[in-house]
């Protein structure tokens, strides 16, 4: 075994950071992380419900934001791809303060996982323990409606 650099209480990934790892680069995060953290230690994420997220996909929605005199408008639309199990996500962003307005425009790729797929990952790699919560709800265990999801995992 190779010495370890790090050895972590725990580590956390939150903001849907798992979404924005693609189909490749899955099992080399999770070793890695697994590889990084003392035994007993926790991982803790939120993420997308894959099977939820192919089964009813994102709707367009627009957000409005008031601070002061500032105002900030985003839209965004969401285009699903069932087959690469990906959601690219286009945000128009408009910031109106004092008389003027500015915008910007941004696009991101979520890659969804599968709860069953990414529990198998991290079984493979040492972990135990896993579970799933509604994140609407918490700490109701997440169920067929979950759409977003907490987990946390224990390293072997």
């Amino acid at each position: 075994e190779e010495p370890r650099t790090f050895d972590f209480d725990g580590a956390a990934a939150f903001f849907n950071v798992l979404n924005y790892i693609t189909p490749e680069r899955r099992q080399p995060f999770i070793e890695a992380l697994a590889a990084r953290l003392k035994p007993g230690s926790w991982f803790v994420t939120d993420l997308w419900n894959g099977e939820l997220v192919l089964r009813d996909p994102p709707c367009p929605e627009t957000r409005e934001k008031k601070h002061g005199t500032t105002k900030v408008r985003q839209e965004i639309t969401p285009v699903l791809d069932a087959k690469a199990s990906t959601v690219r996500l286009s945000y128009n962003i408009e910031v109106a303060q004092m008389g003027s307005i500015e915008c910007f425009t941004e696009e991101l790729t979520m890659h969804v996982w599968r709860l069953s797929e990414l529990k198998y990952m991290l079984k493979e790699a040492g972990f135990t323990d896993i579970k799933f919560r509604d994140r609407r709800s918490f700490p109701a265990p997440a169920n067929d409606g979950s759409w977003h999801v907490w987990m946390r995992a224990t390293r072997r």
